[in-house]
């Protein structure tokens, strides 16, 4: 289960059994008889950097960090009584209801401060003193040993986060004991992103048997983890927009990413190396396959083959752009032009503007793929014209792109080209590359 209820005893028994340090955060009221009434506390168990310990004084709150034991803390999870927690020279005191909610969470969980390197379970305690008391204080905070703010929200972000900014703050939930604890069972250690696939680093105590799982519109990739070395995870045809990495193992989920269109640069231990010159992007390409914005040739329009090297080219113009790869096999197998030099864009500019009426508006380029030559030609889908295929200059010729194939134009597609120009604006150029 991802999120839920849990008694306080069940929280007891893991927190008993955590063999791992706490880093705990706290503000509470102003001293009654030299306890302090306590407002809010985060407290995190696990392998993580816990940072000094130290105490702010106000006279309307106290602010203090502090490091202890999960023993140490599951003793003061009772909801029975009122529960009293020393740290440093504070007293803090309590009362808790008997329930707490929970949430599972992955490495690195969005809107988390600090966010922790492991999967987590998150349990929201409730303090169950008298509401009056959890209402934020108003005006400067200024103490004898402590930094001055100009308001609580401000210093309540300073001391539990370590942003000091006045711009943005905002008043926490008071009434809450937060705890966090790392899951060590297993998580996705590094992702490296690369144009055909995924290298994932595992790391955890339950890596035995597990699996990484890869989800999405494209369909479903499942491979066996390898811990101690990074599992790789194939993608033929890329990294899609919307997908999900899972750590699984049998019916339960350990870690997971999610990647987004916005969501990979936000994924801190991702790295993306998906190469940004089209050049090196070429394999990411031809990955996916010849289809309704991409076409293969295997070389350059010479007089035995210009009508069929050339009539995509026209169809794409007739309709929303693509993109044509010379130097391509039908298979995606990267041949290259056998005369791939400096005049070859020359060459092929001057067969276009023979062999086409009027010329496709096209951006073309050289590829360098290896030791191997491609020329890259994106078309500009229709904008004012119907363009035609002119090796017979008195028999013009027009085709249309259907999925992965070229057709000659029936006439009443050709029709519909001509009644888009009149009533839309120019069409959208769909290159894939560049």
């Amino acid at each position: 289960m991802d999120y839920g209820q849990v008694e306080l005893a069940q929280l007891r028994t893991r927190l008993t059994a955590m063999d791992q340090p706490a880093w705990l955060r706290a503000v509470g009221g102003s001293p009654q008889s030299g306890v302090v009434p306590l407002w809010r506390a985060e407290v995190i168990l696990g392998p993580i950097d816990v940072q000094e310990s130290r105490v702010w004084r106000y006279g309307v709150c106290t602010f203090v960090s502090a490091t202890l034991t999960g023993v140490a803390l599951a003793a003061v999870v009772e909801a029975d009584a009122t529960q009293t927690l020393a740290l440093n020279d504070v007293t803090f005191s309590f009362d808790l209801n008997a329930q707490c909610n929970f949430q599972r969470k992955p490495c690195f969980a969005q809107f988390d401060e600090p966010r922790l390197s492991w999967p987590s379970v998150s349990y929201t305690l409730s303090l169950m003193q008298p509401q009056n008391q959890f209402q934020p204080p108003n005006g400067f905070l200024i103490g004898a040993e402590a930094p001055a703010f100009a308001a609580f929200s401000i210093a309540y972000r300073a001391f539990f986060t370590g942003n000091y900014s006045h711009y943005g703050a905002s008043n926490p939930s008071l009434g809450q004991l937060v705890i966090r604890c790392c899951d060590l069972r297993g998580r996705i250690n590094g992702v490296t992103i690369l144009p055909t696939g995924l290298d994932v680093g595992l790391e955890g105590t339950m890596l035995e048997g597990a699996q990484l799982e890869m989800s999405g519109a494209k369909g479903r990739i499942l491979v066996h983890a390898e811990p101690g070395a990074y599992t790789k995870v194939p993608l033929p045809q890329g990294l899609d927009e919307d997908e999900w990495l899972w750590l699984r193992s049998r019916d339960d989920w350990l870690d997971y990413r999610w990647f987004g269109t916005h969501e990979t640069a936000q994924n801190e231990d991702v790295r993306d190396e998906r190469p940004v010159e089209a050049a090196l992007d070429l394999a990411v390409t031809i990955a996916q396959g010849e289809g309704q914005y991409l076409e293969f040739k295997r070389q350059l329009p010479d007089p035995a083959s210009r009508r069929a090297a050339l009539k995509t080219i026209v169809a794409f113009a007739n309709g929303e752009g693509g993109t044509v790869l010379y130097g391509v096999d039908n298979d995606g197998s990267i041949i290259g032009l056998t005369d791939g030099d400096d005049r070859t864009l020359d060459r092929f500019h001057d067969i276009l503007r023979s062999w086409t009426s009027p010329m496709p508006v096209c951006n073309s380029r050289l590829e360098t793929f290896g030791d191997k030559v491609v020329l890259v030609v994106e078309v500009e889908g229709n904008k004012s014209t119907i363009h035609a295929l002119t090796v017979d200059a008195d028999k013009p010729e027009y085709f249309v792109r259907r999925g992965a194939t070229t057709f000659p134009a029936r006439p009443e597609e050709l029709q519909a080209i001509a009644r888009s120009q009149q009533t839309t604006e120019p069409g959208s150029w769909r290159g894939l590359l560049g």
